[in-house]
């Protein structure tokens, strides 16, 4: 999925190329506005989950000229980017299988806060996969996650 990604981020950008400059200026706006996990909350409840039809990762850039729409994948990379670049907080993606059904998500190392499309979750610590695979907002009872 990464490496057709990149070409489908690479085409397009340059379809939208004479909107690049405007939607890096709003990275840097969204950058400084986002201070607490209060603000990544509701920065978060921002985005609308929108059905692709073919499986991809977009960049962060493509989520915000795309207007925060995106499926699950968007959500996870833009939620990692509200941790990492804003908040200064290490997260990861981690991708959930139920069968055939895929869902990702993006959680702090210290595996507290999770984000899950437009959601942001704080987990309790009892235990943290259990809490992850069975306690998510979208969809229920994953049976494995891969980092």
């Amino acid at each position: 999925v990464k490496f057709y990604s990149f070409f489908i981020n690479i085409f397009y950008w340059i379809i939208h190329f004479n909107e690049l400059k405007n939607t890096l200026i709003l990275k840097k706006i969204i950058k400084k506005r986002i201070n607490t996990i209060d603000d990544v909350k509701k920065e978060i409840a921002r985005f609308k989950w929108k059905k692709e039809k073919i499986d991809w990762i977009p960049w962060v850039i493509t989520i915000l000229h795309r207007h925060l729409k995106d499926d699950c994948d968007g959500a996870a990379v833009y939620g990692k980017f509200l941790f990492e670049e804003c908040l200064k907080i290490k997260a990861d993606i981690y991708y959930l299988f139920r069968g055939t059904i895929g869902h990702a998500v993006a959680v702090t190392r210290d595996k507290k806060i999770m984000i899950s499309n437009n959601n942001l979750v704080t987990f309790k610590m009892n235990n943290f996969e259990k809490e992850l695979l069975n306690n998510l907002i979208f969809i229920k009872s994953y049976e494995m996650y891969l980092k």
